[in-house]
């Protein structure tokens, strides 16, 4: 388990956050690290893995977290063509 604080919930408002904060940026592409959780009985305990570990969108048996709903609405948004941004 991360020994950081979160929730499923205040993930998936950091993802609309992100989105949110994109938007006002005019963002023309965005990149998210982590998909799923990580599995630690096959990574093990590794120095300096422990904030990662709990960052997917998914859990670790790729089951959906609320911030893949708030990810998905993000991506099926239409793209706007460069010139009009």
């Amino acid at each position: 388990m991360s020994p950081f604080p979160s929730t499923p919930a205040l993930q998936a408002r950091y993802i609309h956050r992100q989105v949110q904060l994109l938007d006002d940026a005019h963002a023309l592409a965005v990149f998210q690290l982590t998909y799923a959780d990580l599995d630690l009985t096959s990574w093990g305990t590794q120095p300096g893995l422990a904030p990662f570990v709990t960052l997917g969108l998914v859990d670790k048996t790729l089951q959906a977290k609320p911030a893949l709903a708030a990810w998905d609405s993000a991506f099926a948004r239409p793209r706007a063509p460069a010139a009009t941004r």
